[in-house]
């Protein structure tokens, strides 16, 4: 793997870096978002948590060695941004608790159902900063989600774009098929953000199901999702 950047005297892309499998998590990943704050301007990959960032300047994206992970640190006691260790991810957070290496009430991704109170393991999703919540806001498809492998979408708040992330509502279901990779598409929203766009993967893939939609199957799906609805409101945190 590595990155390419498009030409436009040619009208195409070219190879600018080869990276190794060493560089496991050092380069562009997933869904990407820029931030500017009182610590810079970086840019966020979501994984869907936001636990990989790079300065945002052409000369950081393209060196390894500037990539920061957010990892839990034991000296610290904490999450810390450093550029040693892959960053901690949902599965690794929850045996840490459960070895007791990791308080619960630091954990930042131990995300439940606002209503049934169940654990929510999430695979891959998308965050913005939404102005009508006044939250980072998430979207992001549940691994192993019971009625689909890859196909439950769930939505999330948080204050900070780091999390903690607890609760979610679940908003999209395909039993028996997936929608893998949602992305929430912010260039879209209305209202000042109450009103948010969210695109998939809708594939028989992953899915288990011998009978692909027709016309459908591995096609993009958008959402139309207001943030105004009642059934929203059992995840808030005010």
């Amino acid at each position: 793997h590595g990155l390419a950047e498009y030409d436009e005297a040619e009208g195409r892309f070219r190879r600018i870096a080869v990276l190794g499998d060493e560089f496991e998590w050092q380069h562009p990943r997933h869904n990407a978002v820029r931030v500017k704050g009182a610590d810079g301007d970086w840019i966020y990959f979501s994984a869907p948590f936001c636990q990989t960032r790079v300065k945002a300047d052409y000369d950081s994206v393209q060196n390894t060695s500037a990539y920061e992970s957010l990892a839990w640190s034991p000296e610290h006691g904490d999450y810390i941004w450093q550029k040693a260790l892959p960053p901690t991810t949902q599965k690794d957070e929850a045996k840490l608790i459960a070895e007791n290496k990791l308080p619960k009430d630091k954990a930042r991704m131990q995300v439940v159902d606002a209503q049934t109170g169940k654990p929510v393991s999430l695979h891959a999703g998308s965050v913005h900063w939404n102005k009508h919540r006044g939250r980072w806001v998430m979207i992001a498809v549940q691994e192993s989600g019971g009625v689909s492998y890859l196909g439950e979408v769930w939505y999330l708040e948080a204050t900070q774009i780091k999390g903690p992330w607890r609760k979610a509502v679940k908003i999209a279901t395909h039993p028996k098929y997936s929608f893998y990779n949602p992305s929430h598409h912010d260039f879209f929203d209305q209202l000042d953000g109450r009103v948010i766009f969210f695109q998939g993967t809708y594939a028989e893939t992953f899915s288990g199901n011998p009978v692909p939609t027709p016309r459908y199957d591995y096609n993009q799906l958008m959402y139309r999702l207001d943030l105004d609805d009642e059934r929203l409101k059992a995840l808030r945190e005010e």
